[in-house]
């Protein structure tokens, strides 16, 4: 939750510093400049997109069965007596 409210924060506040600025100064974004900021935002979620998919592979080969239990189906020797 935490993460979620830093990250909306921080979103809002880099929304307002630039808006402010454009304003500010009077000037429109071009449609040239539109398109490319556009093209950097989406190539910056595909590479965050990358990095979630590489962790989640990285971290699911690290993992290990480490379950304690000995149902009537377990192979553990306790469970056979």
């Amino acid at each position: 939750m935490k993460l979620g409210v830093a990250w909306g924060i921080g979103h809002t506040l880099t929304l307002m510093l630039f808006g402010g600025i454009v304003l500010a100064l009077g000037k429109a974004i071009s449609p040239h400049m539109e398109q490319a900021l556009e093209l950097a935002v989406g190539l910056t979620l595909i590479g965050l997109g990358v990095d979630v998919l590489r962790r989640l592979l990285r971290s699911r080969s690290h993992q290990r069965c480490t379950t304690n239990w000995t149902g009537p189906y377990s192979t553990t020797s306790s469970a056979r007596q």
